[in-house]
C-alpha cells in the first residue's frame, strides 16, 4: 500500500475542517527579548539584562533590557509567554490585519493544554494582567524598515475585555495589541511556530529554548551561542547560576528532550566567547516520505525525475501531482522553484497551499530579489569554495589518518584497563574523574561514563595515570 503523504500545507475546504491546524506564528524581536520568569515571580517586580553584542555594522555595542511589572501583578510569570503564543496563534488566522483579536477563553485553555475548569480561567485571566501590566524599554529591538537596532519602550497588550454575548451567553475575549508593537507585526517580523511542538513541551525551559533554536535554526540548520549569554540573555534562566555547571544542569533535561524528539542535536565545546564554553546546535533533517514501486508510473522515470519527484512530495504535494509536473517540465524549472518553496518556508511565509508548486513550475514564477541576492552571493562562496576543495580533502584525509591512530589509541588503552581488577579500574577512574573541568565533573555526577563523550576523555586520563 501506497505511504500516506505529509503535507505542509493547511486543509483545503474539501479536507476535515475540524483538523486543527498546528502552526501559528512567533515575533522576531519578543524571541529575543524574552520578558517573563521562568518560575514564581514572587515580588519581584523588575527585570534587568544588560550585555555585549553586535550592531547592524558588525560592531560591538551594550545592549539592554529593563523589563518592570505592574505593582498589583508583578513580573509576568511563564504562563503569560504561553498566552501570548496562543494569541499569535489566534491572530495569525487574520494575518494580524486588526490591532484587536478576539478568541473564546475555552479554546485558548484547550490549545494551550491547561484543562478547562475554574482554576484554569483564573490562571488565564492572571496571565492577561500580568501581559497588560508589563513595560519593556530596550535598545535592541530590530527595526525592520531601518534595518538598526532602535531604542523604544512599549506594552505588550494596551487592554483585553470579557463580552458575554447576549444571544448565545458565551464569553469571548478580546485583546487589543500595544499600538508600537503592532507597528513591528505588520512589518512581518514573524515566523512559523509549531505550537502543538510547543505546548506539548514539558517545562518552560524546553519552550523558551525551542523558541529560540526554531529562529536560529530555520535557514541554515546549525547554530553556536556561548553557554552563559544563552542561558542568562536569551533563555533568562537565573544569573545567581554563575557557572556553566550549574547552568547545564538545568539546560540538560531541556536540549535531550529536544533531541529525543527528534528536533535537535546538541554538544558543547571549548570557544573563545566569554565564558569558554558554547553550545553547538544542528537540526534534525527528518527524511521525505519513501516512494516505492507501488506508486504507478514511477519505474518510468529517470534517476533525476525521481530525486525531484522525492522533493515535492516531501513538501507536501501528491506522488501523482508531482509526478506530472516532473515529467512536464524541465529539471532546472522544479529545482529552481523548490528553491523558492524553501526560502519562502524559512522566512516564514509559506504558500497556503499545494497549489502553489504547480502554478509556480508552471508559469516559472520570478525569484523574489532578496532570494537572487542569496543566490548570487553564494555562488560567488561557491568560487571559492571550489580553490579550498583541494586543502579540505587533504585535511580530511589527515583528520581520518588522525582518527584512525586516536581509534588504535583508544583500543590500546582499554585493553589495558581490561587487565585491572574492578577494585584497581574503581579507584584509578575515581581519580581520572578528580582531574576533569568543573564541567564534566558535574556531567560525570549525573551521568557517568555515559554522558555525551565523556567516556575517552576519562579512559585516556585513567592511561596517562597508569603511565605516571
Amino acid at each position: 500500500m501506497a505511504q500516506e503523504q505529509a503535507t505542509l500545507f493547511p486543509p483545503s475546504a474539501g479536507d476535515d475542517a475540524r483538523r486543527p491546524d498546528p502552526y501559528g506564528r512567533d515575533e522576531l524581536n519578543l524571541i529575543e527579548l524574552a520578558f517573563t520568569t521562568l518560575g514564581r515571580a514572587r515580588s519581584r517586580k523588575t527585570l534587568k539584562t544588560e550585555w555585549k553584542g553586535k550592531d547592524h555594522k558588525g560592531r560591538t555595542r551594550k545592549f539592554y533590557k529593563t523589563v518592570t511589572g505592574s505593582d498589583e501583578f508583578g513580573l509576568p510569570e511563564y504562563a503569560s509567554e504561553e498566552l501570548l503564543i496562543a494569541l499569535f496563534h489566534k491572530a495569525s488566522r487574520d494575518d494580524f490585519e486588526a490591532r484587536s483579536v478576539t478568541a473564546v477563553p475555552y479554546e485558548l485553555l484547550q490549545l494551550m493544554g491547561w484543562g478547562t475548569d475554574g482554576r484554569a480561567y483564573e490562571r488565564l485571566k492572571r496571565a492577561l494582567d500580568q501581559l497588560a501590566g508589563v513595560y519593556i524599554t530596550t535598545n535592541a529591538l530590530w527595526n525592520p524598515e531601518s534595518g538598526t537596532f532602535s531604542k523604544a519602550g512599549f506594552h505588550i497588550l494596551d487592554n483585553y475585555e470579557f463580552v458575554e454575548d447576549a444571544d448565545s451567553g458565551r464569553t469571548r475575549l478580546t485583546v487589543a495589541w500595544n499600538e508600537r508593537l503592532f507597528t513591528i507585526f505588520q512589518q512581518s517580523r514573524f515566523k512559523r511556530l509549531d505550537t502543538s511542538f510547543f505546548y506539548d513541551l514539558p517545562s518552560p525551559v524546553a519552550k523558551r529554548l525551542y523558541r529560540w533554536l526554531d529562529k536560529h535554526l530555520r535557514q541554515t540548520g546549525h547554530a553556536e551561542i556561548d553557554v552563559l549569554h544563552l542561558a542568562h540573555v536569551k533563555l533568562e534562566i537565573s544569573h545567581s547560576k554563575k557557572y556553566i555547571s550549574q547552568v547545564m544542569q538545568v539546560l540538560e533535561p531541556a536540549l535531550d528532550e529536544l533531541t529525543e524528539r527528534g528536533y535537535c542535536s546538541w554538544a558543547i565545546a571549548d570557544s573563545q566567547t566569554d565564558s569558554g564554553k558554547k553550545l553547538v546546535f544542528d537540526r534534525i533533517r527528518r527524511a521525505a516520505p519513501a516512494l516505492t514501486t507501488e506508486h504507478d508510473g514511477l519505474s518510468a522515470l529517470s534517476p533525476t525525475q525521481r530525486d525531484l519527484l522525492e522533493a515535492l512530495a516531501g513538501r507536501g504535494l501528491s506522488v501523482s501531482a508531482a509526478r506530472t509536473l516532473v515529467t512536464d517540465h524541465e529539471p532546472d524549472a522544479v529545482r529552481r522553484q523548490v528553491r523558492h518553496f524553501d526560502w519562502l518556508l524559512a522566512s516564514g511565509e509559506p504558500p497556503k497551499s499545494a497549489g502553489w508548486f504547480v502554478a509556480a513550475i508552471e508559469k516559472d514564477f520570478g525569484l523574489p530579489p532578496a532570494l537572487l541576492a542569496e543566490d548570487k552571493s553564494a555562488a560567488a562562496r561557491a568560487g571559492s569554495a571550489a580553490a579550498q576543495s583541494a586543502r579540505q580533502r587533504k585535511a580530511d584525509s589527515a583528520r581520518e589518518a588522525e582518527q584512525a591512530r586516536a581509534r588504535q589509541a583508544r583500543d590500546a588503552v582499554r585493553e589495558r584497563l581490561a587487565g585491572l581488577s574492578d577494585t584497581e579500574r574503581a579507584e584509578l577512574e575515581t581519580r581520572a574523574v578528580a582531574d576533569l573541568d568543573s564541567v564534566n565533573r558535574a556531567r560525570y555526577r549525573d551521568k557517568g561514563l555515559d554522558a555525551k563523550g565523556l567516556r575517552p576523555i576519562v579512559e585516556a586520563r585513567m592511561a596517562e595515570l597508569l603511565d605516571g
